[in-house]
């Protein structure tokens, strides 16, 4: 039995198309080297997006904002790939405490440290940390590599 997206109730159809837009992004992070396809992540962003927002997936959104900034900053685009970020960050304003919200601050610190912006990038570290302690217990890897950033970061900052 053949079925395609088009014969799919429309609200279906929306989510798979939002997915798909969604994983080319993906591929477009782990084959930064293919030109074409990294031409094409602008395209697969705005798809994906505007359908999250649609069905108002906001998690969605935001995850995908972050992975649009991912490969604007692997291509060299820092402040697009804050933009981005700080896009995903907005949106979780108003939720309750996570572990994505976290993430939005810990790679906007990331984002600012790689353009020199020492202040701000210290300023969003102690937003994440502040974060982190108000959230249960995080896996160890994901901890390791956010201790490590803030590491990195304040030691960025001394003289």
């Amino acid at each position: 039995m053949s079925l395609s997206l088009r014969d799919l109730h429309p609200g279906h159809r929306t989510v798979l198309e939002a997915y798909l837009f969604d994983t080319a992004l993906s591929v477009c992070y782990y084959m930064p080297t293919d030109v074409t396809l990294s031409d094409r992540s602008e395209p697969f962003f705005q798809q994906a997006s505007e359908r999250y927002l649609r069905l108002g997936h906001i998690n969605r959104y935001c995850k995908c904002c972050l992975r649009a900034a991912a490969v604007l900053h692997n291509q060299g685009n820092k402040s697009e790939a804050e933009y981005y970020t700080q896009q995903a960050l907005n949106k979780l304003s108003d939720a309750p405490t996570s572990s994505l919200l976290a993430v939005c601050y810990h790679n906007l610190a990331v984002h600012t440290i790689v353009q020199s912006r020492v202040a701000d990038s210290v300023a969003h570290v102690r937003s994440y940390v502040a974060l982190l302690r108000q959230l249960p217990k995080l896996g160890n890897s994901w901890m390791q590599l956010l201790d490590n950033t803030q590491w990195l970061i304040l030691k960025a900052q001394e003289p």
